[in-house]
């Protein structure tokens, strides 16, 4: 009798952890003063002393943040397809989409799992080049989303052959940022967990292209200021190499390339400001990489003079 009545205790005691986890993760859950059995007598005594941190889901060890918009579906499209090229793992993606409409945030609520195995989320924000920033802040905690690394990128971007291995072998400290240089990078960097959580609400409000130039300059609009101020430590690669100018998505409107030469990856963007005198013909040398070494980056963008 003894032998059996602990084997129930321990069949409690388990199922009670798998359905605080589950409540933790956004799973259906009782409400509270509803008590349907023991189980939930269990659980009102451990949840007293239980950290907040075992209700967690486990993190992930690190994602690829894209920002993307609803209507930009061709450029994500470019950039998943260079994702499959090169094989690269698209179960780590987490895809934030910028301008949904309520609708389709009620259609899809919250973080979810779509084609290709990627994590998509829709976001009735309009921030332009920031839309993840404030998803990271708003699902941080989502088993889908958490990550202790976080590698953010735009859809106008495209990955060269090293870059899965650049992904894999980089490392961060929860509380650090790596950016290409000091500013205007384009927001294309690397962070630990630890800076979405300053984040708060800082990216919630409208920032239009203008309101975000000075956020690449490295200071702020309003709440919102550039991903160094929200960390505590900031590690600077060389800067990114301007190629030159190509239509790559065939809208008469040609793109200025770029190449993140360090991690092998590619951004496209108009051209902003017609007299920058921006690099058109560089030259592109092997040279020693902190990230990935042992991969000899190569350019592969056609139409351009590498």
């Amino acid at each position: 009798m003894a032998r059996n009545a602990c084997m129930a205790i321990a069949f409690l005691t388990a199922t009670t952890v798998l359905q605080a986890e589950q409540c933790s993760i956004g799973g259906e859950c009782p409400s509270e003063g509803e008590p349907q059995n023991v189980l939930s007598l269990l659980q009102s005594e451990h949840r007293v002393n239980a950290p907040e941190a075992k209700l967690r889901p486990a993190c992930a060890e690190r994602k690829l943040v894209i920002n993307s918009h609803i209507k930009y579906g061709v450029a994500l499209d470019r950039l998943v397809a260079s994702l499959k090229e090169y094989k690269f793992p698209l179960e780590d993606c987490v895809v934030f989409l910028g301008g949904a409409t309520m609708q389709d945030v009620s259609d899809h609520p919250g973080p979810r799992i779509g084609p290709d195995g990627m994590t998509f989320v829709d976001l009735p924000l309009d921030n332009f080049d920031l839309n993840a920033f404030a998803g990271l802040s708003r699902y941080k905690n989502h088993s889908l989303v958490c990550a202790n690394m976080y590698f953010y990128i735009h859809d106008s971007t495209q990955i060269g052959p090293c870059f899965p291995q650049v992904f894999n072998e980089i490392k961060v400290s929860p509380t650090e940022v790596i950016t290409p240089g000091t500013e205007i990078f384009s927001n294309q960097c690397v962070f630990g967990s630890s800076v979405v959580d300053k984040f708060g609400d800082d990216f919630e409000g409208h920032i239009d292209k203008l309101q975000g130039f000075p956020i690449e300059q490295g200071g702020c609009s309003g709440k919102a200021c550039s991903i160094a101020h929200y960390a505590g430590k900031q590690t600077v690669i060389p800067e990114r190499r301007y190629l030159g100018e190509v239509d790559l998505y065939g809208t008469s409107k040609p793109r200025m390339v770029t190449w993140y030469q360090e991690w092998d990856l590619y951004k496209f963007y108009l051209r902003q400001h017609p007299d920058t005198g921006l690099q058109t013909d560089v030259s592109l040398l092997q040279r020693d990489y902190v990230q990935a070494p042992s991969c000899a980056r190569r350019c592969i963008v056609k139409g351009v003079r590498c």
